[in-house]
């Protein structure tokens, strides 16, 4: 199998920004056209992301996950996002030459929430390697492993 298709729905909503962005550089967009392209979009969205629910295999140098667990929450996410699309309508609060980046900006917070899933790992902790590389003497137990006697970061008394 090849490893872009386990990336499929995400590479689907790179494809729906692009569109919403390619639209927002339009002058005379109107709003009714851009509500329907959001529900066909996002609809389109949701099955993407429902027939790549049982793929999994791993990515970027295992820094990507791909599993039911992901999947699961990547449908979720999906569904979400087409039942913010279908309510919005109308979009008072939004001026109507704005309608388009407010797709776009939907459709980049779906895609980041889609990544943020799949990643294993969300927050890089501060290992001894990196302390000895940036030469980072804060307080944290990879300090005392350090060639270089760790300075206070203030003088408090």
């Amino acid at each position: 199998m090849m490893k872009w298709v386990l990336f499929s729905p995400e590479l689907y909503y790179v494809v729906m920004a692009a569109v919403f962005f390619f639209m927002s550089l339009e002058r005379q967009a109107e709003p009714r056209k851009l509500y329907k392209w959001a529900v066909i979009l996002s609809g389109v969205g949701v099955l993407a992301t429902v027939l790549g629910a049982r793929l999994q295999g791993t990515l970027f140098f295992d820094a990507y996950r791909i599993d039911l667990f992901s999947q699961v929450f990547k449908i979720l996410i999906a569904i979400g996002t087409f039942w913010v699309m279908l309510v919005c309508s109308e979009l008072k609060g939004v001026d109507e030459r704005r309608h388009a980046e407010f797709y776009f900006l939907m459709t980049i917070c779906t895609l980041a929430m889609m990544m943020l899933v799949s990643a294993v790992e969300l927050l890089t902790i501060t290992s001894p390697w990196n302390c000895r590389r940036t030469r980072c003497f804060c307080w944290c137990p990879c300090a005392s492993t350090t060639a270089n006697t760790p300075r206070p970061v203030s003088n408090i008394s």
